[in-house]
């Protein structure tokens, strides 16, 4: 077992391996290396400086340079941002660190950091969003409670209010270094507008029975006019962003955990709306009104494969992000001129009930490791997380160095061309680095979702993603989080894809609602009612 290799091995490896500042192992590395100080750097602070030493509000955070390592999965358009490692260097430079960044790809990452675990040879960050369960158990990750209150206040005021969403429902400890933005529209429903007109549809459906009728007249009507009306889907993407309708309030993924009427901590399995949905579900397989793919393309399964489903014209409507309102117009048009999609309010469903999850304003990032412990560097890791979590470090982080990626306006940052002109552009740049904890300042994201502008001068398909976010104003929910109980670290890996397998079998046709509810009870005894008994303590032991 990982834990018994981890407890029995890691002190004698990791003294030879990682004193140096952790190991090699990434398939690329880049350091940021320390330079002079920049003007507004913060005020001295060392793990290793003297605590009785004057503070010198022009010197960097740390008196000597100070070294750690980070393990990190990379992905376009961040990637490009590894390339200059302009910000990272500005970062360094002002806070006098060095950090040994070990990038992977991003496919099979939670594989690596397993097999990285296993290795002995631990960073001591670990960027951890698949993997928090994992390290926690295995005794990777370290809790953070004690060195927040003592290291890291402006992480702190960051999740005021959230932070029981973040903390570990086992023990209640935080473990997880967090990425922050406080802006709660994400999702929308979106609708081809122009597959509408082309099929007499005047008015965006708004009821389920509506929708029906519309996603009916797009598999029979050909509405993106190629001449094939088979290969046209009403309903592009997974199941999941339909189940709000039906009173189903899920969190952002596949795993279905909702609140009761009671209050109480469950799974969406578990309520009576959910045989409605399901045969709801069904009814639109059998008639091809849903993706016929929705196991494998979907707004939280796989979303390149519906953005690339979207992009070629081929799905009329979907939930998903707003921003695939934007792109998807903007693709479609490149042959088919008059191509619009647009954001819609929820659909109401049968029963009246609607809505779309709200961004989580936080989320579990990046944990320090044992390795940090060991070699003595987790205060100092806290300290310069803590720094990032500054007014000077979001500064940095949303909208980049200053003369280069902004300017001073009346005071205030103004993030320029072409950073501004896209999250694409901003993200290359190193802007809003999703891949490691920081806080996105909503002003700088409002600024690149109008590229810059007045929401009178964007353009219109800018106004398009700006008013698709917005389409859902007043309509938003807050799910719940998954809570990573002991029970559910122990058997989610076997019992939840089961479930996930059971319900497409069911709703494909090729099982019965009611066989479908029979193997889903034979899973509670296997671990199951573990999961939904932990869940539903944790939760009240939260709230």
């Amino acid at each position: 077992m990982l834990r018994k290799f981890l407890a029995g091995s890691m002190s004698l490896m990791l003294v030879v391996s990682l004193l140096a500042g952790c190991g090699q192992g990434g398939s690329s590395a880049s350091s940021a290396a320390s330079s002079a100080p920049a003007s507004s750097a913060a005020p001295a602070s060392s793990a290793a400086a003297s605590s009785e030493a004057p503070v010198d509000e022009n010197a960097p955070l740390f008196a000597e340079t100070f070294e750690f390592s980070i393990m990190c999965p990379i992905y376009e358009p961040h990637s490009k941002a590894t390339e200059k490692m302009e910000i990272f260097n500005e970062m360094a430079a002002r806070t006098n660190t060095k950090i040994d960044y070990q990038w992977f790809p991003t496919d099979g990452y939670k594989d690596r950091v397993t097999t990285t675990l296993a290795s002995g040879n631990i960073p001591e960050v670990i960027e951890s969003r698949d993997s928090l369960e994992m390290l926690i158990e295995q005794g990777a990750a370290i809790p953070l409670d004690d060195l927040l209150e003592k290291h890291g206040p402006n992480i702190l005021a960051a999740i005021d209010g959230v932070d029981s969403m973040l903390r570990n429902p086992s023990d209640g400890a935080l473990y997880g270094l967090p990425f922050v933005l406080d802006y709660p529209p994400a999702y929308s429903m979106l609708v081809r507008k122009d597959w509408l007109d082309a099929v007499g549809i005047e008015k965006i459906p708004e009821t389920w029975d509506e929708w029906v009728a519309a996603w009916t007249a797009f598999k029979e009507g050909d509405p993106n006019g190629d001449g094939d009306p088979t290969n046209d889907i009403p309903y592009g993407g997974d199941i999941y962003g339909l189940m709000p309708a039906f009173g189903l309030m899920t969190n952002t993924g596949k795993q279905g955990f909702v609140i009761n009427a009671d209050g109480e901590y469950t799974l969406a399995y578990e309520m009576p709306e959910y045989r409605e949905y399901l045969e709801a579900m069904r009814d639109l397989y059998a008639k091809g009104l849903l993706d016929q793919e929705f196991t494998t393309r979907g707004t939280y399964v796989d979303q390149l494969k519906l953005q690339d489903a979207m992009f070629a014209g081929i799905v009329g409507s979907t939930m998903t992000w707003a921003e695939i309102a934007k792109r998807t117009t903007e693709a479609v048009r490149e042959v088919k001129e008059d191509a619009l999609m647009v954001g819609t309010l929820p659909i109401v469903g049968p029963n009246g009930k609607s809505g779309v999850p709200a961004r989580s304003k936080a989320s579990n990032q990046a944990v320090l490791t044992i390795t940090a412990e060991q070699n003595g560097k987790a205060e100092g890791i806290i300290q310069y997380y803590n720094w990032v979590f500054s007014e000077e470090g979001t500064i940095l982080s949303s909208f980049g160095i200053e003369g280069v990626h902004y300017t001073l306006v009346d005071g205030k940052p103004v993030i320029n061309a072409p950073y501004n002109e896209s999250f694409v552009n901003a993200r290359e740049a190193g802007l809003n680095f999703t891949p490691l904890p920081h806080i996105f300042d909503s002003a700088a994201y409002e600024q690149i979702l109008l590229s810059g502008m007045d929401y009178d001068s964007c353009p219109d398909t800018t106004k398009i993603f700006y008013d698709a976010l917005h389409s859902v104003d007043g309509h938003t929910y807050n799910a719940p989080i998954v809570l990573t109980t002991t029970a559910y670290q122990e058997n989610q890996a076997t019992i939840m894809p089961k479930i996930e397998t059971l319900v497409s079998e069911c709703v494909a046709g090729k099982t019965t609602i009611d066989q479908f509810y029979e193997e889903y009870e034979k899973l509670k005894p296997i671990g199951l009612q573990a999961i939904l008994d932990e869940g539903k303590e944790a939760w009240a032991k939260m709230n």
